[in-house]
């Protein structure tokens, strides 16, 4: 047997196809290239040009950074809602293929990889389990598909702190839960309240759940008497200021993302921007970062220096003009974050990421003012110069809001383009 990448021109070009009793494929359609939908196109070119070589997936997975939770999951985001659809379509197309003698996930569980660096550096997260063995939603899907006995599971049962944006003028946030199970269909309660019974679409059965703060009380219940429970802690953030019910106390924002980050150490929840609206918060001028790699929509994967929380700094808002928070009178700390994402020593490309198209990257010297509430917070500030490229810098002031007047940063550039790549606001009791 001879395993070989994805390659199927070259490797049959050369005639190495030719060569083993069985020719196994290392293939990442949708991860490192391509779309997901490709994988099983593939699949049926190897069984119309060699019908005689018995075939294997020796080989195949995304990424899934357990602290990584979207709501628009997009290619290489890392996160468990990707993962979870990457591998529906893979299964789907392994089992109605039955000349694929056998596959193999890559990887049962998530492992060290030095020169590894995204979302989790020296992490392999393609694992179906954590790195400490703790399941993830892509392992109860497997479960699902795979198990002869019958099978429900709260799919995101280690989600179990949460954050979001109020739905407009309602005290709820609706946010997606998925349970996977073998059963036709299942019925989700909420705090004891029938959200309805969801038929099972490739294996996974979804709600959209209206969470309000606080405690939430998750039950499904399926067909044999199968249930599974979950609590969910929901910290809710106002979508405008002066119509809360609640006092407000802290947010945790990621500027230029689409995807939710956990921060498991601290218990915190980091939800991606919007655009400013009057009562609310949010960002107005620039755009989302987008690294130099083909794989990545948004934001960076490189290594961040001197933080474990390194999604914090890998997303920014660049040329950003200004940013406000129409918070409620009262004494504030404000943490500002910011990191060089362009720029430093190029990194050797791994040689196991077949599709590595980089465009070179364009330095520029970025130098800037930042005021808050018209004070000069920040001058003259060059991020690379004082600290060094892809490296975390944290920037606090506390401040004291009178008059309904809020919050508001000014970027003013002197050289280049200002950036932000995340803030976090806490209300000082």
């Amino acid at each position: 047997m001879m395993a070989c990448h994805g390659d199927f021109d070259r490797y049959n070009r050369i005639g190495l196809t030719k060569i083993p009793q069985v020719l196994g494929w290392n293939l990442y359609q949708g991860w490192y290239s391509g779309s997901p939908t490709d994988f099983g196109k593939f699949l049926d070119r190897h069984h119309r040009e060699l019908p005689k070589t018995p075939m294997l997936v020796t080989e195949y997975g995304a990424d899934a950074d357990p602290r990584i939770r979207s709501a628009f999951p997009v290619r290489f985001d890392k996160s468990l809602e990707y993962a979870v659809k990457f591998n529906q379509i893979y299964l789907n197309d392994i089992l109605k293929r039955p000349f694929v003698s056998g596959a193999m996930a890559w990887n049962l569980a998530d492992f060290n990889s030095e020169t590894r660096e995204e979302t989790m550096p020296h992490i392999n997260n393609k694992g179906l389990l954590t790195i400490s063995r703790e399941p993830k939603d892509t392992y109860y899907l497997y479960q699902a598909y795979l198990l002869n006995k019958p099978f429900l599971q709260i799919a995101s049962t280690q989600y179990k702190n949460r954050s979001g944006i109020a739905d407009s003028a309602t005290q709820v946030s609706t946010q997606l839960l998925q349970v996977a199970t073998n059963l036709p269909s299942a019925e989700l309660f909420l705090n004891g309240k029938s959200l309805g019974v969801k038929n099972s679409i490739d294996h996974i059965c979804e709600w959209q759940v209206p969470f309000s703060n606080g405690n939430n009380q998750l039950r499904v219940v399926g067909q044999n008497q199968l249930s599974d429970e979950l609590d969910v802690d929901f910290k809710l953030i106002p979508a405008d200021f002066s119509k809360v019910k609640t006092a407000f106390t802290n947010i945790n924002i990621l500027l230029g993302a689409k995807r939710y980050y956990i921060d498991e150490q601290q218990k915190q929840v980091w939800i991606p921007d919007q655009p400013y609206r009057q009562g609310s918060w949010g960002f107005i001028g620039g755009e989302p970062y987008k690294g130099t790699n083909n794989r990545i929509s948004y934001g960076s994967d490189k290594n961040i220096l001197g933080s474990e929380n390194d999604p914090i700094y890998q997303t920014q808002q660049v040329d950003i003009k200004q940013y406000k928070l129409d918070v409620p009178d009262g004494d504030y700390e404000l943490n500002l974050f910011f990191a060089e994402l362009v720029g430093g020593a190029a990194k050797e490309a791994l040689a196991y990421n077949l599709d590595n198209n980089h465009k070179k990257e364009q330095e520029e010297e970025r130098i800037f003012n930042l005021k808050v509430n018209c004070f000069l917070f920040l001058e003259n500030f060059n991020i690379a110069a004082d600290y060094g490229y892809a490296t975390g810098v944290n920037k606090k002031i506390k401040l004291t809001v009178l008059g309904g007047k809020g919050i508001t940063l000014d970027f003013v550039p002197v050289k280049g383009n200002p950036v932000l790549n995340a803030l976090q606001l806490r209300k000082i009791d």
